[in-house]
């Protein structure tokens, strides 16, 4: 999942509206796709499930995740602080992969919720940093009008 060279650092970005996501899905088009044939192999199994690749199909998982205390920020800049409190910063290092501890504890926050601002304008972006806080349960398959 993780993203090493996104906005917001090296996170997992997550939506909390479809149309956020699919601003990053690129078309499926057709049966066979070498870099998709595990995936083609799964949901359109030939006699089995009667389901037939439908062309021009996009993708996006449905993930439940654990955000427990996180800090908000509108600034992927490494030095970016807090929303909530100026004087704590958002980032434990300039290489954004790890957040800012929580106060008080040694415990780093556990995600980060980005806000409409000064980088974003039209969805919020969530991000978590550690992949075994995300589970993918469930795989949407779309066409676009």
């Amino acid at each position: 999942f993780c993203n090493q060279g996104g906005m917001f650092g090296a996170g997992n970005y997550l939506a909390e509206d479809a149309g956020k996501c699919d601003q990053y899905c690129t078309c499926d088009d057709r049966y066979g796709v070498e870099h998709l044939k595990d995936l083609h192999a799964r949901l359109y199994r030939s006699g089995t499930s009667g389901v037939t690749h439908p062309g021009k199909v996009f993708y996006i998982f449905v993930c439940r995740t654990i955000f427990g205390c996180y800090v908000r920020a509108d600034s992927g800049h490494p030095h970016a602080t807090s929303l909530d409190k100026s004087s704590l910063k958002v980032f434990a290092t300039s290489e954004r992969k790890e957040l800012s501890q929580i106060p008080n504890t040694p415990i780093h926050h556990h995600a980060l919720l980005v806000e409409l601002g000064s980088e974003i304008s039209r969805y919020r972006e969530f991000l978590q940093f550690h992949d075994e806080r995300i589970y993918p349960e469930y795989l949407i398959a779309y066409h676009r009008k």
